[in-house]
């Protein structure tokens, strides 16, 4: 029997994700070092059925990533592999989060919490030579009656970690590629699952020896999505530095949010010259009742400060809000709009509020709201509506969706469907009558500059 491995990343929402996924690939590079016969299946990035891929290859041991938004179609995946005779592995936030309890699925043999390169590898290792699986750190598995879960272990040097080949999943270009350059994040905000962890962090030396390794899979522009890139200044300006040093011709955005507290005008200023164009802001609110609520360490007036030096400098900015937090009405949702135009950014992304089981937002929404249903399986509908996992006695069912969909259109996102015209137009045109018709004209003069702008790029980039 052949002993190969296939690692999965499902698809998440109906959007595909912009670059592969990191963590997934991490692992397989590990794997693929140590000489095992290793395949990543990323169907969040490429365009893969995954139940024919597991019919053709029929996997020895099949490891899948499982979030708490994707929960039902991970479970699905599992199942199938199951039945097709493959071990199953699950690791991703979802288990971080929910420990000894994703066990209780039977389509799972063994789950991994924590940081998973080399947990995965031992993993492997010792179901083939049928070792004993408590070495294995964060391992959580069946024995006999009894569920064990190993302790994690950290890994310390992330320098040491290879650079993640993306050929295992047959990719072979990407127009973003994901540079994660620090893992942890010390602070806690009530709706991160993430947080209240140690920071670590790659050495600036390393993260610009992988932009130059990375020129093979010929991209276009670098994404950082740390969960707290900024947390150390001095490391990410030295970063900015080195970019400058090693005349490194390239565009980088900070993806997943930066924290305010650490922007001055020495690292703006660094970050235009060293060929960063935008910067994500982690703003959640505008509201100042429901951000202090948020404990995130910071003030708005931090944040106002922050997108000013940022703008000053011409870099773009854009804002994370999200919408149904605490405290929070369809009126404090709109000053997110009001804003967006005062500060002139180039943009704002909206997330629905998600009580992660992990999270102090979980228990308070056991407390203070309804629970509508369980944060698993998320799905974004359209660019203009998703279903609330909880709603209070101010701030209704109705009103969450109202205000997440006049969010999203007043902050033009829908210029993300202009792929599709059909969901684009259909999606416009009914949410905007729904729930915002006076400005309905405006969308649709707006998208049609849109179409104009990108036809007559594409012309503009053919000529050149």
């Amino acid at each position: 029997m052949k002993r190969n491995i296939l690692l999965v990343n499902p698809k998440t929402y109906r959007f595909s994700a912009r670059f592969p996924y990191t963590g997934l690939f991490s692992i397989g590079t590990i794997l693929d070092k140590s000489g095992i016969d290793v395949e990543v299946a990323d169907c969040d990035f490429s365009d893969i059925d995954i139940f024919k891929k597991i019919n053709e290859t029929e996997p020895w041991l099949v490891g899948i990533t499982f979030f708490s938004s994707n929960l039902n179609t991970s479970l699905k995946i599992a199942e199938f592999a199951k039945v097709k005779g493959s071990i199953v592995v699950a690791g991703g936030a979802h288990v971080s989060a929910a420990g000894k309890k994703i066990l209780r699925y039977d389509c799972i043999d063994y789950a991994i919490k924590g940081e998973a390169e080399y947990s995965f590898l031992k993993l492997c290792q010792h179901l083939l030579s049928k070792e004993n699986l408590e070495n294995v750190p964060g391992l959580i598995f069946k024995q006999r009656d009894t569920i064990v879960e190993n302790a994690p272990k950290r890994i310390d040097d992330l320098d040491k970690l290879p650079f993640p080949e993306y050929e295992l999943g047959n990719i072979k270009k990407t127009k973003v590629y994901p540079l994660i350059t620090s893992r942890g994040c010390p602070y806690k905000c009530i709706f991160c699952s993430e947080g209240n962890t140690k920071w670590k962090a790659r050495s600036p030396e390393n993260i610009i020896e992988e932009i130059i390794t990375a020129q093979k899979y010929y991209p276009e522009i670098f994404c950082i999505y740390d969960d707290n890139f900024a947390f150390d200044i001095n490391r990410a300006k030295k970063f900015c530095r080195l970019i400058l040093k090693n005349n490194l011709d390239i565009r980088w955005i900070v993806g997943s949010g930066i924290r305010a507290d650490k922007i001055d005008d020495d690292f703006a200023d660094l970050l235009k010259r060293s060929g960063c164009e935008t910067v994500f802001v982690a703003m959640e609110s505008a509201d100042k009742h429901v951000f202090r609520n948020l404990n995130k360490g910071e003030t708005l007036e931090t944040i106002k400060k922050a997108v000013k030096i940022l703008k000053k400098k011409n870099l773009k900015v854009i804002c994370y809000f999200i919408i149904g937090l605490p405290k929070s009405t369809y009126n404090t949702e709109m000053k997110s709009i009001e804003f967006v135009k005062k500060y002139d950014l180039d943009g704002a992304a909206y997330f629905m509020a998600t009580p992660f089981y992990s999270t102090e937002l979980y228990s308070w929404v056991k407390k203070n709201a309804t629970l509508l249903k369980e944060p698993v399986d998320n799905k974004i509908l359209s660019r203009f509506s998703m279903d609330p996992n909880y709603e209070t006695k101010s701030f209704k069912k109705e009103d969450i969706k109202k205000a997440y969909a006049v969010c999203n259109l007043r902050a033009g996102n829908y210029r993300y469907e202009l792929k599709n015209p059909l969901v684009l137009y259909s999606g416009l045109i009914y949410y905007s009558l729904r729930y915002d018709p006076v400005l309905l004209p405006i969308y649709l003069l707006e998208s049609l500059k849109m179409y104009a702008k990108k036809g007559f790029n594409m012309i503009k980039k053919k000529i050149t």
